[in-house]
């Protein structure tokens, strides 16, 4: 996972893409 998409998945629920 990308560290940008990690910080965007605490904001919001798109922690699915960035778990992945």
């Amino acid at each position: 996972f990308n560290l940008e998409g990690k910080i965007i998945g605490i904001n919001s629920i798109h922690v699915s893409y960035s778990g992945i």
